[in-house]
């Protein structure tokens, strides 16, 4: 019987995607943008159930991606600060909020919408106000991937992190960008190497829709860089030109 079960156990590994869920390498108790520490409860208000209960754990706690393009908006804020002030940003799957609400310290003449799972919402209130943000600026509100999306709200600026890691989610998430994102819209995305299957088919996916380019490491912020550790940027193909 022994034996069955590690061969079952072999094919199983063999036919599944591997997901790499390490520990993560920073801490956010070290965080810090344009000189502003960033506080992030990690402890939901209430209990999560139902039949998304997995997407939404892994929401519960921030990945090392998350800070990464956190800290690379801090970088561009001290190079190129006007590129991101007077958006509309979006930020999908944000889990705690911490990029978004990063994004709203640095800039703080744009307008940041923080979205998630419905159960989620309360847990990313709460950091905003942690942060002292106000809602005049920050908000959180509850999107479900591939739903319709509110005719007043034109997104200047997508953000996620860590939104490419099991293949079924991979369909959803891109028709969420293709929802969200007009003609001049820039989308940057951050992920952990963990799925090669899942890369492939994001890539393949949102290829047919966006023109794709990787941030070179040289430009994120020097002390959060990883090597497995990537931030795309995404455009709707035949978008205008003179946009960076």
């Amino acid at each position: 019987v022994s034996w069955c079960i590690v061969l079952f156990s072999l094919r199983l590994a063999m036919t599944s995607p591997v997901l790499l869920l390490t520990g993560n390498r920073w801490s956010t108790s070290d965080l810090s943008v344009g000189g502003n520490r960033i506080l992030i409860n990690e402890s939901p208000d209430a209990q999560i159930g139902g039949s998304e209960e997995h997407e939404m754990r892994t929401g519960l706690t921030v990945w090392d991606a998350s800070m990464v393009l956190a800290k690379y908006f801090d970088q561009q804020a001290t190079i190129q600060s006007s590129k991101f002030q007077e958006k509309t940003i979006v930020e999908l799957g944000a889990g705690c909020g911490l990029v978004g609400i990063s994004i709203a310290k640095l800039f703080p003449s744009s307008k940041i919408l923080i979205t998630d799972l419905g159960p989620l919402v309360p847990l990313i209130e709460k950091n905003i106000k942690l942060n002292g943000l106000d809602s005049s600026q920050v908000i959180a509100q509850e999107y479900f991937w591939g739903n319709e999306i509110p005719d007043s709200i034109q997104a200047d600026v997508i953000v996620a992190s860590d939104c490419v890691w099991v293949p079924y989610l991979v369909e959803p998430f891109v028709s969420a960008l293709e929802k969200w994102a007009n003609p001049s819209t820039l989308v940057l995305i951050a992920y952990q190497e963990r799925s090669q299957i899942s890369q492939n088919s994001f890539i393949e996916k949102a290829q047919q829709k966006f023109d794709i380019s990787s941030i070179p490491p040289e430009e994120m912020h020097p002390r959060y860089t990883d090597s497995r550790i990537h931030i795309l940027q995404l455009r709707r193909k035949n978008h205008p030109k003179d946009e960076t």
